[in-house]
């Protein structure tokens, strides 16, 4: 069966990068009893798929992946939390059958908090003078973040942002910025849209 799951990563698994996931995942799964589908091939691995990766130090709140096991008791979802660090958490899942995730992650919605003295007008004003190189979809200032939301989280990243604000003088660097992804999922033209949940 081919299994979608949203999941958390928070606290200092945001350090955890991307490309560990994938065994962190297996690990879990091994010890929670559960048993991933192996890919075809001369060298055998766990069939999985990961949404768009997040650059370290970025939290995520409703990241995508799915999983090829073999079975998915009624309590498979506490089994495996109980196995997976603090600060990754499985929140829902389901099975699924049609397009994968690559072709339905098309937006990606940030909260942007300040950490230094910059005002945040000028921040706001910056990836506004940079929509279309940003693949801006939204964005809103608040009294003490920006709300943003972007297409093809796979091409247009936090790192992108950071590096774009960077080059405006609006911030010195990541320091100055925490920077959460709330949602992953599909634009239905006014908001990002979650996969699941």
């Amino acid at each position: 069966m081919r299994l979608r799951v949203t999941f958390e990563k928070r606290g200092l698994l945001c350090f955890i990068p991307h490309v560990e996931l994938p065994k962190l995942f297996c690990r879990s799964a091994r010890r929670a009893g559960l048993k991933l589908q192996s890919t075809a091939g001369l060298v055998p691995r766990p069939k999985l798929s990961l949404g768009p990766a997040l650059p370290m130090g970025v939290l995520g709140l409703s990241e995508p992946a799915e999983f090829w096991l073999e079975s998915w008791p009624p309590e498979a979802m506490k089994e495996w939390n109980a196995h997976l660090p603090e600060g990754i958490k499985l929140l829902c899942a389901e099975e699924v059958f049609g397009k994968s995730l690559n072709e339905l992650c098309t937006a990606a919605h940030y909260e942007i908090f300040l950490r230094g003295s910059f005002p945040l007008g000028a921040i706001y004003r910056a990836i506004a003078k940079n929509a279309s190189a940003l693949g801006l979809l939204a964005l809103e200032q608040g009294d003490e973040k920006l709300e943003l939301s972007q297409g093809d989280p796979n091409r247009h990243t936090p790192s992108e942002l950071v590096k774009c604000l960077v080059d405006e003088n609006a911030i010195n660097g990541w320091q100055d910025l925490l920077v959460v992804r709330r949602c992953v999922g599909g634009w239905d033209g006014e908001r990002v849209r979650p996969l699941l949940g």
